[in-house]
């Protein structure tokens, strides 16, 4: 399964330059432009969603960066 990650909201400057709206599919490989540091934080809820885990809520992660913080959403991408 694949999981699209979508830029939600986002305050400050982010120095990666990720904006509202930018989105990613991540599957058995990832595409290019996340940074690493979002990436981190998302990893273990992108392989919940991809091995078909479920919550009772929306997945949406904050990046580690409080100053300038970046929410994501992530919903699995039915095939």
């Amino acid at each position: 399964m694949k999981v699209r990650v979508t830029v939600l909201s986002q305050r400050g400057k982010c120095s990666q330059g990720h904006r509202v709206g930018d989105s990613w599919v991540i599957g058995d490989k990832t595409e290019g432009g996340i940074c690493f540091s979002a990436f981190c934080s998302l990893l273990p809820w992108v392989q919940m969603l991809r091995f078909d885990g479920k919550t009772a809520w929306e997945v949406e992660v904050p990046c580690p960066d409080w100053v300038n913080p970046v929410v994501f959403r992530l919903e699995k991408v039915k095939e």
